[in-house]
C-alpha cells in the first residue's frame, strides 16, 4: 500500500513539475529528464498559441480552431470523457471541431460532401464503365471473327485480343464497383441535405457487396474467354450435333454488356434539367431510368429514339443469331472435338429433310431474319435448327411486340398534342400550349 501511494505521489509530482504553467522555487532541484520534458511542454504550448494567433489573423476564428484542434490531436491533448462519460460544454465543442477537422486534414475528401461533384463522379463512372464494357465486347467479337476465318485459337493475334478483353473486363468491373459506391454516397448526401441526418462519408466495401444487383452485374461483366485458353462445347439439337467454340459462346455473352450504355445515355438526357434537386425534394420525383424512358417517349423525338433502339437491336441480335446458327465449330479447320467425326455433325436432318450443314457468315442475312421476326414477317422463311437460335428468335419477336406498342403509344400522344395546339379557343385568345411533350 505504501509503495502504491509513493508511486502515485511520484507520478503526480512529475506531472505537476513538468507542467509549463508550474512555478517552482529556485532552490527546488529537477532532474535532467524533468527539465527536458518541461522545456518540450513549454515549446509545444508556445507553438500552439502562435499557430492559433497567426491562423486567426489569416483565416478567421473557425479556421484557427480547426488548426488548434489538429495540432492538439497530433500531441494527444484532446479532452476525454470521465468515468461517467460526461463532457463539459467546452469539451463537446472541441470534440465537434475534431470531427470537422477530419475534412481539413484530408482535403481530397471534400468532394464527398459536395453533391455536384459527387454527381459528376457518378456520370464519370457510368461513362467509363460503358466505354470499357463496349471495348471488351469488341475484343470478344474480334476473337469470334478470327475463329470463323479459320485462324488458330492459339495464334498470337487471338491471344492479343483475349488479353485486351481481360484488361477491359477488369476496368469495367472496377467502374461498376465505383458506380455502386458513389450511388451509396449520393444517397447518404441527399438524406443529409433533405433531413439533416448526420452523414458518414466513409462507404465501406461491405455496403457495396450487400447489393444483389452488384453481383449480378459482376457475373455479366466478368465472364469472358481468358488468354491462352480455348475449348469446345457440344450439344445435341433434334438429333443433330452442334459444337461451339468457347470464343463464340463468350462473345455472345459479352454482348449483354451493351446495357451499360443506357446509364451514360440517361445521364446525358437529364444533364440540362433545371432545378432537378428542388423538384426531386418537393415533388418526390426520382430522376432514374424510368423518368428518362418517359421523357424519351413523351418528346417530339420519340419516334427517332424508338427507331434507333430498333435498328440497334436488329444489328446486335442479328450478330448473336449468326453465332448461334452459323458458327458450327466442326466446319472450321482447327476443330478438334471428337464428336465432329460423326456423320450427324455435318449432315443434319430437320423435319425429315436431310441437308449438309453450312455456315452462312453473311451478317445481313441474319439481320434480315431478326428484322422480319420483329415486324413480324415470319422470319424470312428461315428454319432455325438450334436451341440457341430459337432463344434469339423468341427474344426478337417479344422485342418487336414491345417496340410496336411503344411506337403506337408515342404517335398517339403526339397526335393528341398536335390536335390540342390547333384548337380554336386558344388561338382566338392568342394562347398556345404552354407545355409540350418532353418539356419539364
Amino acid at each position: 500500500m505504501n509503495f502504491d501511494q509513493d508511486l502515485c505521489g511520484a507520478i503526480e509530482d512529475i506531472t505537476r513539475r513538468t507542467d509549463p504553467n508550474y512555478v517552482y522555487d529556485s532552490d527546488e532541484e529537477m532532474t535532467e529528464w524533468e527539465q527536458e520534458m518541461k522545456a518540450k511542454a513549454r515549446a509545444n504550448k508556445k507553438r500552439t498559441a502562435d499557430l492559433l494567433r497567426n491562423a486567426m489573423k489569416r483565416k478567421g476564428t473557425l479556421h484557427a480552431l480547426y488548426t488548434a484542434v489538429i495540432d492538439a490531436k497530433n500531441h494527444n491533448q484532446l479532452p476525454e470523457a470521465d468515468d461517467q462519460g460526461n463532457l463539459t460544454k467546452d469539451e463537446k465543442l472541441v470534440l465537434a471541431i475534431k470531427e470537422s477537422a477530419k475534412i481539413v486534414r484530408a482535403p481530397r475528401r471534400k468532394w464527398r460532401r459536395n453533391r455536384d461533384k459527387v454527381e459528376k463522379r457518378i456520370v464519370h463512372n457510368n461513362l467509363w464503365a460503358a466505354i470499357f464494357g463496349v471495348l471488351g465486347t469488341i475484343s470478344s467479337a474480334a476473337q469470334q471473327e478470327l475463329v470463323v476465318r479459320n485462324v488458330s485459337p492459339a495464334s498470337f493475334w487471338m491471344n492479343v485480343f483475349k488479353c485486351s478483353a481481360t484488361i477491359f473486363t477488369v476496368l469495367c468491373v472496377h467502374f461498376v464497383y465505383q458506380i455502386y459506391w458513389t450511388n451509396i454516397l449520393h444517397r447518404r448526401l441527399n438524406t443529409f441535405l433533405r433531413r439533416g441526418v448526420p452523414m458518414d462519408d466513409d462507404v465501406p466495401a461491405s455496403e457495396v457487396f450487400k447489393s444483389g444487383w452488384f453481383w449480378l452485374e459482376c457475373v455479366v461483366c466478368v465472364l469472358h474467354c481468358p488468354p491462352f485458353f480455348t475449348s469446345e462445347w457440344a450439344n445435341e439439337s433434334m438429333s443433330n450435333i452442334v459444337v461451339y467454340r468457347i470464343e463464340t459462346l463468350m462473345c455472345s455473352w459479352t454482348v449483354i454488356r451493351v446495357y451499360l450504355i443506357w446509364r451514360a445515355l440517361a445521364d446525358y438526357m437529364i444533364q440540362d434539367l433545371p432545378s432537378k434537386h428542388n423538384i426531386a425534394a418537393y415533388a418526390g420525383i426520382e430522376f432514374d431510368s424510368r423518368f428518362v424512358l418517359k421523357k424519351m417517349l413523351n418528346s417530339w423525338y420519340a419516334v427517332f429514339w424508338i427507331a434507333g433502339f430498333f435498328n440497334l437491336f436488329v444489328v446486335i441480335a442479328g450478330y448473336v443469331f449468326r453465332m448461334a446458327e452459323h458458327s458450327h465449330s466442326c466446319l472450321f479447320e482447327h476443330s478438334s472435338h471428337p464428336l465432329c467425326s460423326k456423320e450427324s455433325a455435318r449432315t443434319w436432318i430437320i423435319f425429315g429433310r436431310e441437308f449438309t450443314k453450312e455456315n452462312d457468315l453473311y451478317l445481313l442475312n441474319s439481320a434480315w431474319f431478326i428484322f422480319t421476326s420483329m415486324i413480324p414477317g415470319s422470319g424470312g422463311n428461315v428454319l432455325i435448327a438450334t436451341h440457341f437460335g430459337r432463344c434469339v428468335g423468341a427474344a426478337a419477336v417479344l422485342c418487336g411486340v414491345i417496340i410496336a406498342s411503344l411506337t403506337t403509344a408515342a404517335l398517339g400522344n403526339l397526335m393528341m398534342v398536335m390536335n390540342m395546339s390547333n384548337l380554336s379557343c386558344p388561338c382566338l385568345f392568342g394562347v398556345l400550349p404552354s407545355r409540350m411533350p418532353g418539356d419539364f
